[in-house]
């Protein structure tokens, strides 16, 4: 309480200095004042979010001790009305820094401050000046800070007491704030360009769009944040670097997925400007990366992977294409695979329509729902994680927005299974529920059947089913949210047949071929289109089942019990029979007959 005791009477004294406060301007400093208490207290949702997975709370906590005294707040100004209040922190006696943005009423915040790797907050301005009589929207080294219009580009800003009916996936909050537009005073001390305006700085929306995907996947695996320095406006910014993704663009071959790599130059670095999301998923989740690569301007600088990469694991699943989204699937896809790594259309007629053959900005999808009636899409912007009154400047934009599917080009996920490892020891098959580390995973739902009855197991990622000697089914199904394969199309079935401690389960194969035989793109498709990523990994999945059963089948050949019970499999499922598995088994089959 001293302390807050002191802010207030600094307040007192700055008042009587600089001239008159506004209330409004007065309420901002008190709301900036609690929320700091909320920090210090560890009661401050915004920072407790990001801080659950990152060092953003620590970091931020360690900013205040540096510079626990708020500076003056003033008022920006827009077409002669109130726009915002910036307040600052008090750096010395010479500068002031920082700025926390507050809504014109005095009790929002919109913005939180930004600061550097040596936890400095950024945008430095004389404190003499500042704490003058002269407008906030005169002072150029905030220029970035100013609102450019009273309105907002494509995609509505919305807060979720907007909304009706909507769906989010879990853990949006946790995604940590990022923007690709740059900064004059770093962009002079490294030699990048900067432009003033609203989304005119680099064009670098689909390596952050990507990096905040791996971002996304990360919280829900439970792996720590990194953190690092913007390569475009020298911002400590958490989570996945996005240069480090898009250096890692540049050095692998394009994907087979996409028709192009590179467009254009970008304005601010100069380079070309990465351009395909399927490259960016490709590069993600298919192929595996060398364990560092340069910076492909600034070859002095090296970007080495984390352990845990980019917290993908199956190759990315193409949800729609080619601008043929549907709300109601795209729903589907974020209730089963989690975040949505998209792309917006070339927008056309005064951003009335969409030029539905071209992928232009790259956003991710977080959720649906209805805005006034209309149906949307909501997604993630790649300029900043601020809230929906922040009118957009040359440094950040809202965070949330809708749009209707009819602006949405292609978008990708990233599915995650759930492993299993099954054995038979002291009378109990063991099924051990794994994530793609090979770390525990309780699933949100089991069901076991042995043998046409059912065996009571609780939520736990190992269970145990008592198994005698003689043969038996054992049927299992489980989910969890997420945690999906495509090829399951609905909760993992599996069924195993178990005989003198040994395993057999044909299931899995099954629904990796018919999804196969499915995806299987004719003669139109392979003429005029790419390559299916799902397709390619079907076929792999298909050939490593194959493998792994026709060795199963070599283990049994002297069970005839077990063999009869996998012939009779193939004998009620015509389709099976036209797979190769099931003339590997019947050879297989042959040779056991020919042995006895």
């Amino acid at each position: 309480m001293k302390k807050s005791f002191c802010l207030v009477l600094f307040f007192v004294l700055l008042v009587s200095v600089a001239g008159a406060v506004s209330k409004e301007e007065k309420a901002a400093f008190q709301t900036i004042q609690q929320e700091l208490e909320n920090v210090k207290n560890g009661t401050s949702a915004f920072v407790k979010n990001l801080g659950k997975f990152s060092d953003f709370e620590s970091d931020f906590l360690k900013v205040l001790e540096k510079y626990p005294q708020l500076g003056q707040p003033k008022t920006v100004f827009l077409n002669e009305a109130p726009a915002k209040i910036l307040i600052p922190l008090n750096l010395d006696d010479q500068t002031v820094g920082g700025f926390f943005q507050v809504a014109t009423n005095g009790t929002q915040i919109i913005s939180w401050l930004p600061w550097d790797e040596t936890l400095t907050p950024a945008f430095k301005v004389s404190r003499k000046l500042w704490e003058s009589n002269r407008l906030a929207n005169e002072f150029p080294e905030i220029a970035e800070l100013i609102p450019l219009k009273a309105t907002y580009s494509p995609g509505t800003p919305v807060e979720l007491s907007d909304l009706d009916e909507y769906f989010l996936i879990d853990n949006t909050e946790y995604i940590p704030s990022k923007t690709q537009e740059e900064r004059k005073a770093y962009t002079d001390s490294v030699g990048l360009k900067e432009y003033l305006g609203r989304r005119t700085g680099s064009s670098k929306c689909l390596s952050y769009a990507a990096s905040m995907a791996s971002d996304w996947w990360k919280t829900i695996l439970g792996l720590k944040l990194e953190k690092y320095t913007s390569f475009v406006n020298g911002i400590m910014e958490y989570g996945m670097n996005p240069r480090l993704v898009e250096s890692y663009y540049y050095a692998i071959d394009a994907s087979p997925y996409t028709f192009k790599k590179f467009t254009g130059k970008d304005r601010v670095t100069g380079e070309e400007i990465a351009y395909s999301p399927k490259h960016f998923s490709y590069m993600m989740s298919c192929v595996p990366l060398p364990p560092k690569v340069n910076d492909p301007l600034k070859k002095e600088i090296t970007y080495t992977l984390p352990q845990s990469l980019y917290a993908m694991d199956q190759p990315f699943f193409n949800v729609f294409n080619h601008s043929e989204g549907k709300v109601d699937e795209i729903r589907e896809a974020l209730k089963r695979y989690g975040i949505i790594y998209a792309q917006h259309t070339v927008r056309v007629l005064g951003d009335r329509d969409s030029l539905r053959a071209v992928g232009m900005h790259a956003v991710n999808i977080v959720g649906t729902a209805k805005l006034k009636g209309q149906e949307m899409v909501l997604y993630y912007e790649t300029f900043g994680k601020n809230h929906r009154d922040y009118l957009e400047d040359s440094f950040y934009g809202p965070k949330l927005r809708a749009f209707p599917v009819k602006f949405f080009y292609q978008g990708n996920v990233f599915p995650h299974k759930i492993y299993l490892t099954t054995k038979i020891e002291n009378g109990n098959m063991i099924i051990n529920f794994r994530d793609y580390l090979n770390r525990p995973i309780v699933p949100d739902s089991i069901s076991v059947v042995l043998d046409n009855s059912i065996v009571p197991v609780k939520l736990v990622s190992d269970i145990q089913i008592p198994i005698s000697s003689t043969m038996h089914t054992v049927k299992l199904s489980f989910m969890k949210k997420y945690f999906y394969a495509p090829e399951e199309n609905g909760p993992y079935e599996r069924e195993f047949h178990v005989f003198d401690g040994k395993i057999v389960e044909v299931k899995e194969y099954e629904k990796v071929y018919a999804s196969m035989q499915k995806a299987k793109p004719d003669w139109i498709q392979r003429l005029v289109r790419k390559p299916s990523s799902y397709y390619d990994y079907l076929v792999k999945r298909e050939e490593d089942l194959r493998i792994s059963l026709v060795k199963d089948f070599k283990d049994c050949q002297k069970e005839s019990k077990l063999l009869a019970v996998i012939k009779d499999i193939f004998n009620k499922n015509t389709f099976l029979q036209h797979s190769q598995l099931y003339n590997d088994f019947t050879a297989v089959e042959k040779f056991s007959l020919n042995q006895n």
